[in-house]
């Protein structure tokens, strides 16, 4: 800030004073995002029905909420109506919609808010997997000492999964995709669901195929995985330890374009011969370490027991002894007092 004056002499002069001013505009923001909700799925013609949004810009007034939706096959977006409370719009294609909430302030500047969400239409199934010849992954097994290695093959571009089961080297069991040959997936379906019809092994599910070993008793530890070409095809090889005894679980799983994921769990036993079923290793040591404290207080008190009892009997033969020779003493006394009495006798 500067003042200007004029002193006496009439010259003008100036005073010059600096200030610093904080200006702070408030942040603009939704304010029911917590209760806010969207479908996540719906049909083709369905009528969708959508939450509104509420926003907030300190005092600025807030201008109507605008809200659009654009479809896969849509080249620009479409403006949603508002029909007693809620925003809605008819999806026309299958695809994923994507719907955007705009707010606006009468601000000057960071006066826009957004929130963009997609909703997936025509088809909220999981696809199906359908296993073949479960026997094979579903058998229970027993070995003893060695670990048993399990091992995951699997060729998604050739639509090809092969598990086995190794000791020592030797093959336990294979089970495979396939039966016959190397493109007859009966063993292993991919059914698609998708509100019209089923179709099964479709590429895309194949890519999206995910097999993973694991144990609710914490007996199979994944050795990590590697790439393998075997006869001009290349395979995903995830090898597992299994180490112990209890449950492991097998699971198939596999996501559509949609997100919608499917699962198909095969659960098998595993009891090694070497190893009492459901005894740790740590607790068998602290009951031997038990056993033998028991058994050495067991020894101390056995000795302390009979040494105080042997010098109880001492002392009672000791006692015995001195009453012996007591009457000993009285009966030697006694039998020279008899002889005097008959010298005088005499």
């Amino acid at each position: 800030v500067e003042v200007k004056y004029n002193d006496k002499t009439g010259t003008e002069q100036s005073i010059t004073k600096t200030y610093t001013i904080n200006v702070e505009f408030p942040t603009m923001k939704w304010t029911n995002l917590d209760t806010f909700t969207t479908p996540a799925y719906a049909d083709v013609d369905e009528v969708v029905e959508l939450n509104t949004l509420m926003a907030e810009h300190g005092a600025y007034p807030i201008k109507p909420l605008k809200v659009t939706y654009k479809g896969p096959n849509d080249s620009t977006a479409k403006d949603a109506e508002y029909i007693n409370g809620k925003w809605v719009f008819t999806p026309k294609n299958k695809g994923t919609y994507t719907v955007t909430y705009t707010a606006e302030s009468s601000a000057s500047h960071d006066n826009v808010l957004t929130k963009t969400i997609e909703i997936k239409v025509g088809d909220n199934k999981a696809p199906d997997i359908v296993v073949g010849n479960k026997s094979t992954l579903t058998q229970d097994i027993t070995y003893k000492n060695s670990d048993i290695e399990y091992v995951v093959k699997l060729s998604t571009n050739n639509k090809i999964l092969i598990i086995e089961a190794k000791q020592d080297g030797k093959t336990i069991y294979t089970w495979t995709s396939y039966q016959d040959n190397l493109t007859d997936h009966k063993n292993l379906r991919i059914i698609e669901n998708d509100n019209e019809n089923g179709i099964y092994d479709r590429d895309y599910r194949w890519s999206n195929l995910k097999v993973e070993l694991s144990s609710s008793d914490n007996i199979v530890t994944e050795q990590g995985t590697t790439e393998v070409k075997e006869d001009d095809i290349t395979y995903s090889v995830t090898t597992y330890i299994v180490n112990g005894n209890g449950k492991c679980t097998l699971t198939l799983s596999c996501e559509d374009s949609y997100g919608n994921t499917g699962k198909e769990t095969l659960e098998f036993k595993v009891v090694n011969e070497a190893k009492p079923t459901g005894v740790d290793d740590n607790v068998v040591g602290i009951v031997l370490v038990v056993i033998s404290v028991v058994v050495l207080l067991g020894v101390i008190l056995f000795f302390l027991f009979t040494g105080k009892k042997g010098g109880s009997n001492k002392n009672i033969l000791t006692k015995k002894s001195n009453k012996n020779n007591n009457n000993l003493v009285s009966s030697n006394e006694n039998e020279e007092k008899v002889e005097v009495e008959e010298t005088d006798a005499e």
